[in-house]
């Protein structure tokens, strides 16, 4: 055998390898790289996912309708005195005080002249 012809059957059999190669149709195989990257994509999907639905919360609405009115505060005025105006007799002040900053969403009692606040009415 020439060294042509070695030379062309070396070729083609390295093309018939490459063509079986190719066309073998078996299980893909990840490398542990690749499977590092698949997962962080995967992970990283879930999350956008979660991160566009937020969290679910359920609606909650009381049975009866709350009577509101609004107050402006004035100067000198503390959350706690203002309660103590506004809380029926018997009532306990502690518990008119909650429910102002709840409905006003106040994070502490500190009140500002001229602030307004939503405040529950009594019938």
């Amino acid at each position: 055998m020439t060294l042509a012809t070695a030379r062309k059957t070396a070729t083609g059999a390295i093309a018939t390898a490459a063509t079986d190669v190719a066309l073998d149709s078996g299980p893909l195989r990840l490398t542990r790289r690749g499977r590092i990257v698949v997962s962080l994509v995967v992970t990283a999907l879930v999350s956008a996912l979660a991160g566009f639905l937020g969290p679910v919360r359920s609606a909650y609405s009381r049975e009866e309708p709350q009577r509101v009115e609004v107050y402006q505060v004035q100067p000198g005025d503390t959350l706690w005195r203002y309660a103590e105006q506004i809380t029926p007799e018997g009532g306990d002040v502690r518990d008119t005080v909650r429910q102002i900053q709840k409905l006003n969403d106040m994070d502490t009692p500190t009140l500002y002249a001229g602030q307004r606040l939503v405040v529950p009415v009594d019938e």
